[in-house]
C-alpha cells in the first residue's frame, strides 16, 4: 500500500512539473514576439520616414531641373527668334548695300545720257548724217543698259506736279496748262525700283 501511494505521488510531481515547465515555455513564447512585433514596427517606421524624405528631397530636385529646363527651352525660343530676325534684318541691309552701290554707279551715266541728247539736238541738218547715227546708236546702249539694270526714266512733261519724283525750279502762269502741271523739263529724271536716282528738273504751270 504504501509503495503505491509513493509511485502516485510521484507521478503527481512529474505532471505539475510537466505543467510548471509548459507555462514557462508559453511565457516565453509569448512574450518574445510581442517585443520583436514592436521593434519591428518601430523599424518600418522609422525607414519609412527616411524614404519619405530621400523622396521628398528627390522631388524637389527634378522639380528644379524641371524647372531650369523650362527656363533654357524659353531662352532657346527667344534666342532662335531673335537669330531668325537678325538674319532677315542683315539681308534686308545686303540688298539696301547692293541696291545702293547699283544706284551710285548707274548715276554716273546720266550726265553722259544728257550730253549725248544735247549733242543731238544742236547738230544740223543734213550734215554728215553717219556721225549722228553714231551718236544715236551710243546714246540707245547707254539707255538700254540702264533699263536693263532697272532703271527707269520719271514720266514728268505734261503730268501733274509731284514732289516725290519732281523738282520745280521753274513757275509760270498760263491759263492754257492746268493746275500744277508740268509743262516743260529741263532734266530728266530718274528710279531705281521704288528708290529715286535723279529728280526730274521741271518747269511747273499755275
Amino acid at each position: 500500500m504504501a509503495e503505491k501511494d509513493i509511485e502516485k505521488a510521484e507521478e503527481k510531481e512529474e505532471e505539475t512539473a510537466g505543467i510548471e515547465d509548459n507555462f514557462t515555455e508559453d511565457e516565453k513564447e509569448n512574450d518574445q514576439p510581442i517585443e520583436k512585433g514592436i521593434l519591428n514596427k518601430k523599424k518600418q517606421s522609422a525607414e519609412i520616414k527616411k524614404l519619405s524624405a530621400k523622396l521628398e528631397e528627390k522631388q524637389k530636385v527634378l522639380d528644379i531641373k524641371e524647372q531650369q529646363i523650362l527656363e533654357f527651352k524659353d531662352k532657346l525660343v527667344r534666342m532662335a527668334a531673335e537669330f531668325d530676325n537678325y538674319k532677315k534684318r542683315t539681308a534686308k541691309e545686303m540688298d539696301s548695300r547692293y541696291s545702293d552701290a547699283k544706284g551710285d554707279v548707274l548715276k554716273n551715266f546720266m550726265p553722259v545720257l544728257d550730253n549725248f541728247e544735247r549733242a543731238i539736238s544742236a547738230y544740223p541738218e543734213n550734215e554728215n548724217q553717219s556721225y549722228l547715227d553714231g551718236f544715236k546708236l551710243i546714246m540707245k546702249q547707254i539707255s538700254d543698259l540702264m533699263i536693263q539694270s532697272g532703271v527707269e526714266e520719271i514720266d514728268a512733261l505734261g503730268k501733274p506736279f509731284d514732289p516725290e519724283f519732281h523738282n520745280a525750279v521753274m513757275h509760270i502762269e498760263d491759263d492754257s496748262y492746268g493746275q500744277n502741271q508740268v509743262v516743260e523739263v529741263f532734266e530728266k529724271g530718274y528710279k531705281l525700283g521704288n528708290k529715286v536716282l535723279r529728280y526730274s528738273m521741271v518747269k511747273v504751270a499755275n
